[in-house]
């Protein structure tokens, strides 16, 4: 899936060879290292490196020297494992007690362009690594004229000094991971014991079948008593006098009957000869849940007029399951290939990993299931070149999701790439066909030959759109906090498809521990939330903690938003209120957990709230006698039912449905062309939408300071900052319209760039604002143009202007050079914008020397990317 351009200008390749003599291109020889002070140091001291060396022809020119400390004898690449420099462009004891740089961009300059011919010497003093640990290393000294680095411009001459770091006594630490924190019934949890032991002999780490689990399957070597609960299991490692770092692991399967809430625990033990008591791990758990959760309850029952009452949602998301996990350590079944070739190789130790030599294509190996993965977490670990060569060039290692299985024009797939030359990035997001690079940057020091692990997490962020994320860290090490790429994918988006690696044409890569897991909740951007029925009188709820935000009450709704991907949590959110009516009160609480997917709802609840009076019976007699013995018997009997009863149903408020489109045209532009975003919004809801707002940030890619982009804002917006509202106000049932503004595209853009951009909408009978589509705009740039104008004055005594248009933004560097090729002075890093430029030259030399009279050749190289592009001139210094 990664490609590379190249712009090659051969014309004035060979009119540069032409007008410059080769002896400008002479290098420094002879580099001997006459002494170390100490002669024996020990890892983190401060030494002193004595050198001489020779020039041999063009004395004029200033030699750039590097210094490394090297588990071999000469200068390797860049980001080679085992080599660290001491001595860069950046200056000398790069790094301090630390391990220096990885890879450099040019070697520290000696300023011994003296016009005199014959030996130098030089001193470097820098500290030796504090991590080195007991071995053979050796301190390299390199240097060449000009310009040096370890890719295409290598030391003419070096020399090496070999020294030995003493053995630490015996020592040993294990460390120990469940994958996930909750497991539901009948699932897999793989358990990784990582080890590192150094100076030792015998060691043994041992473990045992956690309660609730039956052993499945265990890393080669291992040993086990049983596949039940209590049985026992053990590796033994072996030997070592350098540091051994490793691991192991073993696959059990949780109890289908196991109760939810059991908490598995387990702990790793090891031993060494020289230690016999050994040590342990720490304690790995996983709590045995369901995927997902959502109980309601009631603090009580029955209650009275002005009485309060509480409502909680027991609440919980397990995220991810362990699905597939393959180690690779035996075989490499269960996958196809695409094309290329894929071996399975041994694992010195133990165990194996997948070879894929260099492939001359881009085939992929992906496995059999699942056949339909579109959300859910991957991991896997990756290496870049193989056990004895990183490559030839571009040095890459890529996963590869969502991908259908085809070749050509037909492929479509998403990757996950490391790349050591750190092209387009140290860590980027792909996909394919067309060939596109979504986001890179180089967060990640990456280096060929070490084991790194890839993490890959895809959800659901609606409207039909994917939201990836990932990142990549040296493997045995701690994960770091974070994402390094978090990307939203909007249009021409991977179906559901295979998962798997992608070979490269030019180097090698070796693949492992590939693990899957996938969740039946997805959880992105969710909303808990629950009706406040009538006869409720609102009084608070569940404060904000780390995963929710506080309680947000508006239309007769109280909700809890869980911002971004929610995996793992639980926890108990509550609200409360007086009672003001009495009747049945019934009330169901929901999840929603993404724009996508319809609400979760939970258990329902009934309230029964006594309302005063009671059914009475009511008998009155009454007797009178008189003495004219006429009888009189007056019975009144008063029956006086009472009876009142009041059902007190949940009313479901009227309410607005707005609905938010966005769009933009064109969809491609290019620099200086104009661009509209209409924002479109209606109301099909029963009720009217008040005091709307619409709010639309500008495109990142059009913020610059000073302003760089024009901006016409339409229908009386007004733009605070990077942000443009309108003021709405009323949109009734049945109500339509649209807002605007257009933008003019600058010219400071290097790279094709695409600009996305969301608008939402807030009013105040809506319980959260609603939000428009994403709209995607390509900004399409040229390829690389660089075409010489003038430069005036010329003749010139004080000061010239060189001036050249250019095609698009890119970084120049205009060098100056005698009329026999000696290179005199150079303008570096100029930010050379799309169209004309004028960069200004005083005549000085790099001491800040006017120049003397006479004719003179400049070359002016413009860089954007993997383009390069240049041109040779010359002009005239007359005093």
């Amino acid at each position: 899936m990664k490609r590379k351009r190249f712009a090659l200008t051969g014309f004035f390749i060979i009119v540069l060879f032409a007008l410059v003599p080769l002896s400008s291109f002479a290098q420094v020889s002879a580099v001997t290292i006459t002494s170390v002070v100490p002669p024996s140091p020990g890892a983190g001291d401060l030494v002193t490196v004595n050198f001489s060396y020779n020039i041999t022809d063009n004395p004029w020119n200033h030699s750039r020297f590097l210094a490394a400390v090297s588990t071999v004898s000469t200068l390797q690449g860049g980001n080679t494992a085992g080599q660290t420099f001491k001595v860069t462009e950046s200056g000398i004891n790069v790094g301090g007690t630390g391990d220096g740089a990885p890879a450099v961009n040019g070697g520290y300059n000696m300023n011994d362009g003296t016009g005199v011919l014959g030996a130098r010497s030089g001193s470097f003093t820098f500290n030796i690594p504090s991590g080195l640990e007991g071995g053979t290393y050796f301190i390299i000294i390199g240097g060449r004229q000009d310009w040096l680095d370890t890719g295409g411009s290598p030391a003419a001459s070096q020399n090496f000094y070999q020294i030995n770091i003493p053995l630490p006594p015996p020592d040993a630490s294990i460390s120990k991971m469940a994958e996930g924190s909750i497991a539901e019934p009948g699932s897999l949890i793989l358990y990784t014991i990582n080890y590192s032991f150094i100076n030792g002999n015998n060691f043994v780490i041992t473990d045992q079948v956690p309660a609730n689990c039956a052993l499945l399957e265990m890393s080669p070597g291992g040993m086990n008593g049983g596949t039940t609960p209590g049985s026992a299991l053990s590796w033994n490692i072996g030997d070592a006098t350098t540091r051994r770092n490793g691991n192991v692991w073993f696959l059990v399967q949780v109890d289908p009957s196991a109760v939810p809430g059991t908490i598995i625990s387990n702990t790793a033990s090891w031993t060494l000869n020289e230690i016999p008591g050994g040590g342990s791990s720490n304690t790995a758990s996983v709590t045995v849940g369901e995927a997902f959760n959502l109980v309601k309850s009631q603090s009580a029952s029955t209650a009275s007029v002005g009485d309060n009452i509480t409502y909680t949602f027991d609440f919980a998301i397990s995220g991810l399951s362990l699905e597939y996990y393959d180690s690779f350590d035996t075989d490499i079944t269960g996958y196809f290939a695409t094309g290329g070739i894929w071996n399975w190789e041994a694992e010195t130790g133990g165990g194996g990993y997948i070879n894929s030599p260099a492939q001359g294509s881009y085939p992929h190996y992906l496995r059999n299931t699942p056949t339909d993965f579109c959300y859910g977490m991957i991991t896997a670990d990756v290496w870049i070149g193989n056990k004895s060569t990183a490559g030839s060039d571009f040095w890459d290692s890529l996963v590869v999701f969502r991908d259908n299985g085809l070749t050509g024009g037909g492929a479509r797939a998403y990757g996950l790439g490391i790349s050591s030359d750190n092209n387009p990035g140290s860590i980027y997001l792909q996909k394919a066909e067309p060939y596109l690079v979504l986001q890179a940057n180089n967060t990640v020091a990456v280096q060929n030959q070490r084991w790194y692990t890839l993490k890959i997490s895809v959800t659901d962020a609606g409207s039909g759109s994917v939201r990836i994320q990932g990142k990549a860290w040296l493997k045995g090490t701690a994960e770091p906090a974070g994402w390094n790429i978090d990307y939203t994918d909007i249009s021409a988006i991977p179906a559901c498809g295979f998962v798997g690696f992608q070979g490269h044409p030019l180097n090698p890569n070796l693949y492992d521990n590939m693990k899957i897991f996938r969740s039946s909740v997805s959880a992105n951007d969710a909303v808990l939330y629950d009706t406040i029925p009538a006869g409720l009188s609102y009084l608070g709820g569940t404060p904000a903690d780390g995963v929710h935000g506080g309680p947000i009450v508006s239309g007769g709704i109280v909700r809890w938003e869980l911002a971004g991907v929610v995996d793992d949590y639980a926890g108990n959110i509550s609200w409360w209120a007086q009672i003001t009516d009495c009747g049945l009160i019934t009330n169901t609480g929901a999840f929603k957990p993404n724009a996508a997917e319809p609400p979760i709802l939970s258990n329902s609840v009934v309230l029964d709230v006594e309302c005063p009076g009671t059914p009475t019976f009511t008998p009155t007699s009454t007797m009178t006698h008189t003495v004219t013995h006429t009888p009189t018997f007056t019975v009144t009997v008063t029956f006086t039912p009472t009876v009142t009863m009041t059902a007190t149903p949940t009313v479901t408020p009227v309410f607005p449905n707005i609905s938010l489109s966005k769009s933009a045209a064109p969809l491609t532009v290019k620099v200086n062309d104009t661009v509209t975003f209409t924002v479109n919004y209606s109301n099909t809801g029963a009720g009217a939408a008040t005091n709307a707002v619409i709010t639309d940030n500008i495109p990142q890619q059009l913020i610059c300071s000073p302003p760089c982009s024009e901006f016409v804002i339409n229908n009386g917006g007004v733009r605070a900052g990077d942000t443009i509202t309108w003021n709405v106000g009323i949109i009734n049932p049945g109500a339509s319209g649209s807002v605007s503004f257009t933008a003019v595209i600058p010219n400071y853009f290097t790279s094709d760039t695409y600009m996305q951009n969301i608008a939402s909408l807030t009013a105040f009978e809506l319980a959260q604002a609603v939000d428009s589509n994403t709209v995607q705009v390509l900004i399409d740039l040229p390829e690389l143009q660089l075409t010489p104008v003038t430069n005036y004055p010329n003749p010139f005594d004080g000061e010239t202007k060189i001036v050249f248009n250019i095609s698009i933004a890119a970084l120049v560097n205009i060098k100056f050079f005698t009329i026999s090729g000696e290179h005199i002075a150079t303008i570096k890093d100029y930010n050379a914008v799309a169209g004309v430029n004028e960069v200004e030259w005083k005549g000085v030399n790099d001491y800040g020397e006017r120049v003397s009279s006479g004719v003179y050749f400049y070359r002016v190289e413009a860089v954007n990317g993997e383009e390069k592009q240049f041109y040779i001139s010359r002009l005239a210094v007359m005093r």
